[in-house]
């Protein structure tokens, strides 16, 4: 399991989870207007992903996996991406809140905080009216 990005960052990230992405698998992230803005090979077996740039700024964005890449390519990762075709958009469950670019999560632990409470009323309100038990022996 990944280890939680502190509430204090303003660095704007993607954070995704898989059920599994296999080694040496090409890893495409693109932009809502489709662009490639990263694209990498895994080195490993992975089943999250955390990409962060001051870059990002879109709304939304799509992770796809495999298809052809020409590019410049060091160590894994592509610097410069003349074209990417193909690949499969693959579905992940996105980790930061609900949101692909977190500058501040404190809504959704907001959103939590007052679920807990919620269900906590609801838990002391059936304990109050709940009816007393008489032994009858």
């Amino acid at each position: 399991m990944a280890d939680a990005i502190s509430n204090e960052s303003k660095k704007k990230y993607i954070f995704a989870s898989f059920d599994k992405i296999n080694k040496d698998t090409l890893i495409a992230i693109k932009d809502q207007d489709d662009k490639v803005i990263t694209a990498f090979k895994t080195g490993r077996n992975i089943q999250n992903l955390l990409y962060s740039s001051k870059d990002l700024n879109y709304k939304s964005y799509k992770i796809n996996t495999g298809g052809e890449i020409d590019g410049k390519e060091t160590n894994g990762l592509y610097t410069k991406i003349n074209s990417y075709s193909g690949g499969d958009e693959i579905t992940y469950r996105n980790i930061s809140n609900n949101s692909f670019i977190k500058n501040d999560n404190s809504n959704g632990v907001l959103i939590i905080l007052i679920a807990e409470v919620i269900l906590l009323i609801g838990a002391i309100t059936i304990y109050l009216i709940r009816p007393e038990k008489k032994d009858y022996k």
